[in-house]
C-alpha cells in the first residue's frame, strides 16, 4: 500500500504529538528508554517484514507447484486426445477400407449378375440341344423298337400262313 504525499506530510506533522501522548501513557524515564522502544518497534518491523517476505515466497513456490500440476495435466489431456484423435483416424481408415471392400464386392456381384442372362441363355441352349438329341434317340429308338416289332410281326404272321 503507498502512501499519498498529504498522508506523509500528515504523519510528519502530528509523530511528535502522537509519541507526546504514548509518552503520557507509558511515561519514558529518558531519551534511551524511547530509542529502545523505537528499536524494538524497528526489529519487531524488521521480522514482521521477514515473516511476509518467508510468507510471499511460500505463496510464490505455492503458484509455481499449481502451475506445474496444472500444466502436467494438461499435458495428459493432451496426450489423451492425441491418442484419442489417431485411434479414430485408425478406425476411420479401417472402416474406408472395408467400404472400398464392399464397393469392389458389390461391382463384382454386378457383373456377375449382368452376365447371368448370357450364362442363362447359353445353358438352355445347351440345354435345348441336349432334349433334341434325347428325342432324336427316343424317336430313332422307337423307330427301331417299331420296325423290330412289325419285323417280328411279319415274321410270325409270315409263319402262320406259310
Amino acid at each position: 500500500m503507498t502512501l499519498r504525499k498529504n498522508d506523509i506530510e500528515f504523519i510528519k506533522d502530528n509523530l511528535g504529538t502522537w509519541l507526546e501522548e504514548l509518552s503520557l501513557i507509558a511515561p519514558a524515564r529518558d531519551r534511551r528508554d524511547q530509542m529502545e522502544r523505537i528499536d524494538a518497534i524497528d526489529d519487531a518491523l524488521e521480522q514482521l517484514r521477514r515473516l511476509l517476505k518467508a510468507q510471499n515466497e511460500q505463496i510464490e513456490k505455492r503458484f509455481a507447484s499449481v502451475q506445474q500440476a496444472v500444466e502436467r495435466q494438461q499435458e495428459g489431456v493432451e496426450t489423451r486426445l492425441t491418442n484419442i484423435r489417431d485411434e479414430i483416424e485408425v478406425r476411420l481408415s479401417r472402416l474406408d477400407r472395408r467400404i472400398d471392400s464392399l464397393d469392389k464386392r458389390s461391382e463384382a456381384q454386378e457383373q456377375r449378375f449382368q452376365q447371368l442372362p448370357e450364362q442363362l441363355e447359353q445353358e438352355l441352349k445347351i440345354m435345348n440341344r441336349r432334349v433334341g438329341r434325347s428325342v432324336w434317340w427316343n424317336l430313332l429308338i422307337s423307330l427301331f423298337i417299331g420296325v423290330l416289332v412289325v419285323a417280328a410281326l411279319v415274321f410270325l404272321l409270315s409263319e402262320a400262313f406259310i
